[in-house]
């Protein structure tokens, strides 16, 4: 489709699957591929012994999707999958988190699909900017990601269900189903990790947004006061303040601790800690 605008996306799902680089991922018989074009088609045939048509075969797609991940090899078997259940239809497919609020904002789809782990943009970041522009829509994350503080982040910022990508191609379609009707879906093992956060959280996260750029220093290892006023771009006296209010809330003797504690009840993740560093 990206040279032939004309080509349906169905056929051009079930073409790419069948051009897989690995023989696995492609249709297994003839018959497998031909079963995937009939069922893919919105087609009204004549039958051959009566002049009376055939009943149309009713495959109007209900649930519109947007696909967001930065892995094409994943998205084009996904998406032609999707479109092959019969009742969802791919209006797009996103490669950052940028694309995704974009998508989003352009489709106002009702279910979107995404990574947390994107160039540019994260889906992390990228989460509750979609829900703004696409109030509606209902963001099913599909991640390699299964740490703790990436659930509990995800979910706080508005996900609708969390699975892995190690889930089958069916159970990305029934959670996708799922999510459509108002279900929270959380994929094998996601459910253990929750409520380890939350046990380990114990309480819903004090800080403001300032605490929390001194707190992502603290844990990316800078501990000179000016150093991360400098890093952060904050009047050097705000600092010292800062740390005492985090410490104050949190009720824990040192820095280290408050940052331990915070990336234990995932207010902290390793993105970051890896954004800290690059800044500046």
């Amino acid at each position: 489709r990206q040279l032939v605008k004309s080509i349906p996306a169905w056929l051009d799902s079930v073409i790419l699957r069948a051009l897989e680089k690995n023989p696995d991922n492609r249709y297994q018989t003839a018959a497998a591929m031909a079963a995937a074009l009939a069922n893919a088609a919105v087609d009204t045939r004549e039958s051959p012994t009566s002049s009376t048509p055939a009943p149309a075969v009713s495959r109007r797609p209900q649930i519109r999707v947007v696909l967001a991940d930065d892995h094409p090899s994943l998205r084009a078997p996904l998406a032609a999958y999707l479109e092959l259940a019969g009742d969802i239809a791919v209006v797009g497919e996103a490669s950052d988190g940028r694309e995704a609020i974009a998508l989003a904002e352009q489709h106002q789809p009702d279910v979107i699909l995404l990574d947390l782990n994107m160039p540019n943009m994260s889906g992390l970041d990228a989460l509750p900017e979609i829900k703004k522009v696409s109030p509606k829509v209902r963001v099913l994350v599909l991640t390699g990601r299964d740490e703790t503080p990436y659930i509990m982040r995800a979910l706080r910022g508005g996900a609708n269900g969390y699975i892995l990508k190690t889930a089958t191609e069916e159970d990305v379609v029934n959670a996708v189903r799922d999510v459509f009707t108002g279900t929270t879906v959380l994929g094998k093992g996601i459910a253990e990790r929750l409520v380890e956060g939350i046990r380990t959280m114990r309480n819903i996260d004090p800080l403001n947004d300032d605490e929390h750029m001194v707190l992502r220093a603290i844990a990316a290892g800078f501990e000179d006061n000016e150093q991360i006023a400098q890093r952060l771009k904050l009047d050097p006296d705000r600092v010292p303040r800062l740390l005492m209010g985090i410490i104050d809330k949190l009720g824990v003797k040192t820095r280290a601790e408050a940052a331990l504690m915070a990336m234990r009840a995932g207010w902290i993740t390793m993105d970051d800690i890896r954004d800290v560093l690059s800044a500046g």
